[in-house]
């Protein structure tokens, strides 16, 4: 077993402080990132849910048409 000197001693703590010093910072990142795609998925879900209500107001607004012309066009025969 290698005896611990002074030097490497101070290099471990050197090394221990570096990473503790960098921790705090590489959360706040990883929090970044993460609800930086949350919120990209909600903006896309709800882009994808608009375009799915448009497709949806556009069939009743057609099947409604074609009631209110079947009506019409039974009155006038």
């Amino acid at each position: 077993m290698i005896a611990a000197t002074p030097v490497s001693l101070e290099a471990v703590a050197n090394l221990n402080d570096e990473v503790i010093g960098r921790a705090p910072s590489l959360a706040m990142g990883n929090l970044y990132v993460a609800t930086s795609h949350a919120m990209a998925l909600s903006a896309e879900n709800t882009a994808f849910m608009m375009a799915q209500n448009k497709i949806t107001a556009s069939a009743v607004t057609s099947a409604g048409a074609a009631i209110i012309l079947a009506a019409v066009a039974s009155a006038i025969i």
